[in-house]
């Protein structure tokens, strides 16, 4: 049995009266009380149902090899899915896209165990707005800044490190701001860290 859309201004009977009949597309569209274009579409279709919105194939430009790459550097490096992203197309694969290479991660089964994967982890972990609040951070993350994670999240991480620490994290910012060759640099923390009321930003 065939559905019509439910928001189709036409059924499949007035789209074979549309396509049988010998009147203008323009006349058609007053008669029918649809626009022009969507007369000219009936009046070319050979068929007169609707067709699917959902695409025949989900395309990727991933090749098998480099699917099993792109997989083992989620798994092994634990990047966030833009970061990941930028690494592929960096030396993978120039052309993929971000919804390509999410469906390639969820094929592999690869997402919905990222976020205790990184929890996990004995490296430090920690993602930051453009102010440097602490957005998220795993346990090694918390135990490098010296506080629980809970009352971390919502401090400027500049505000945890030494001053050289924090000109070096500005300008790793701006250096992402401006889309220049990521780079590495020191983050130096007090000899005495831990967060504290007086770090949260805003706060005198």
């Amino acid at each position: 049995m065939s559905q019509v859309h439910p928001r189709a201004r036409t059924t499949p009977r007035t789209r074979a009266e549309i396509k049988a009949s010998p009147a203008t597309v323009t006349a058609l569209a007053e008669r029918y009380n649809i626009t022009v274009s969507t007369a000219r579409k009936w009046k070319l279709r050979e068929d007169p149902q609707d067709r699917s919105h959902r695409p025949h194939k989900l395309s990727t430009t991933l090749t098998p090899a480099q699917e099993v790459l792109a997989v083992e550097l989620r798994r092994t490096l634990l990047l966030p899915l833009d970061d990941l992203l930028a690494v592929v197309r960096e030396f993978i694969n120039a052309a993929v896209s971000r919804s390509g290479l999410d469906r390639c991660l969820r094929r592999h089964g690869v997402l919905l165990q990222q976020k205790a994967r990184i929890d996990l982890t004995p490296a430090g972990f920690m993602t930051i707005d453009a102010k440097t609040v602490l957005c998220e951070i795993n346990i090694s993350g918390a135990r490098l800044l010296g506080a629980e994670r809970d009352n971390l999240l919502g401090l400027a991480l500049a505000n945890l490190l030494t001053a050289r620490g924090a000109d070096t994290l500005q300008t790793l910012m701006a250096n992402a701001r401006d889309g220049l060759t990521p780079h590495t640099g020191e983050l130096q923390l007090p000899p005495h860290h831990g967060a504290t009321p007086a770090d949260r930003p805003g706060d005198a």
